[in-house]
């Protein structure tokens, strides 16, 4: 099952945050001209807003609205969704100081074993 955040702005505006797919992470690394010098940790971090265009698909906006209508701190909110529901691609790929540090699994489906 697919992980998914809902982040609630305030009462009339909600952003909902889905985790990547393979595929997802294939066409967003596509976006970047030179792959050897990408510091995924700055790209969640500080430089967020250069990514965004590669990010939006996988981010439902309130109307009429983009990642540029969003102040610091509802963008700060919306990154921390993002790390949230893609912990387990940041882990795998190694990438775990930018994967949240909590001890709750992010997971919603089950794992037959």
């Amino acid at each position: 099952m697919r992980n998914s955040k809902t982040i609630n702005l305030d009462e009339n505006r909600v952003i909902t945050v889905q985790e990547l797919r393979v595929k997802d992470i294939r066409k967003m690394l596509s976006g970047f001209t030179d792959l050897d010098n990408i510091d995924v940790n700055a790209l969640l971090g500080p430089r967020f807003a250069e990514i965004s265009a590669l990010v939006a698909p996988f981010m439902t906006f309130p109307e009429g609205e983009t990642i540029d209508d969003l102040c610091g701190s509802e963008l700060q909110l919306v990154i921390d969704g993002f790390k949230a529901v893609n912990k387990p691609f940041l882990i795998l790929a190694g990438l775990e100081p930018a994967a949240p540090q909590t001890t709750e699994r992010p997971l919603t489906g089950s794992v037959a074993v």
